[in-house]
């Protein structure tokens, strides 16, 4: 599943290849992901316009296009991804939108399990629902005031898109283990120092990714057959921990499996 970094390598990827290019024309099809839109509404907002810009809040994407009310919204869900192709080359595999520019290329959004959302948005609505990017959230403070008032497991709570933007189970695990950090503790319980280390620890572990994928064809952990696991606990279950070669464990909160050491992270 894409969380804030791979979301982010696409938006940087996006903004190289459609940002500064008008579109000519928009072909969709019906149906997920397209959600509450249909087709010709997606022409006719970014039709004949220019690209002004590709933005990220937290796992969600928008595109500007000049003068035009509406702005597009795209969470890749599960499978979802972008391919710069020739104009009039033939369909790409799983193909839902693509969009033809004045450069002679398309660019094209492919979602195999149609799991994505693609949607029109009243330009400058901001992203309703969602807390602040975790990428922009820069004081323990900022961190602390966000779950202040939550007893649920930190863990859990880190997911709450509501609370912190762009925070997934991989980045979750990642920071709360190099933080020292039970998994299961409760949220409001997290002293001003202990987000410090927590939120420094999210961070880094996005800001690694960032740096390993910049260059490289992204691939999802999810690939298995395709690459190895880069993290550091995420998904290693029986595997030592590698601060201190105790066994790693595999707990499930809230439906998610949760990795961690028992003795860094103990109570």
């Amino acid at each position: 599943m894409p969380e804030l970094p791979e979301v982010e390598i696409w938006r940087r990827r996006l903004a190289e290849g459609l940002e500064g290019h008008s579109v000519l024309s928009v072909r969709a099809l019906p149906g997920a992901p397209l959600v509450g839109v249909d087709p010709s509404a997606l022409h006719a907002s970014s039709a004949g316009r220019r690209c002004e810009r590709i933005e990220r809040h937290g796992k969600q994407l928008r595109m500007i296009f000049a003068g035009s009310p509406a702005e597009w919204r795209v969470q890749l869900g599960m499978t979802g991804r972008f391919d710069f192709v020739p104009g009039e080359s033939p369909n790409v595999r799983f193909e839902r939108v693509r969009w033809l520019l004045d450069s002679g290329r398309a660019v094209v959004y492919a979602d195999a399990r149609r799991i994505g959302r693609v949607s029109l948005h009243p330009v400058g609505t901001g992203f309703p629902g969602l807390g602040p990017d975790a990428l922009a959230l820069s004081s323990a403070k900022a961190w602390s005031a966000r779950f202040e008032d939550c007893t649920r497991a930190v863990k859990t709570a880190l997911l709450d898109q509501a609370r912190v933007a762009g925070v997934g189970n991989i980045y979750a695990c990642e920071g709360l283990h190099t933080a020292r950090v039970h998994p299961e503790r409760p949220a409001n319980t997290l002293s001003l120092d202990t987000w410090a280390g927590l939120s420094r620890s999210i961070q880094a572990a996005m800001r690694r990714t960032l740096e390993r994928e910049g260059e490289t064809e992204l691939r999802y952990l999810s690939s298995r057959e395709t690459r190895e696991n880069p993290f550091r606990i995420y998904g290693r279950h029986g595997l030592p921990c590698p601060d201190c070669g105790q066994v790693i464990v595999r707990i499930v909160q809230g439906g998610r499996s949760t990795w961690l050491c028992v003795r860094c992270q103990a109570p």
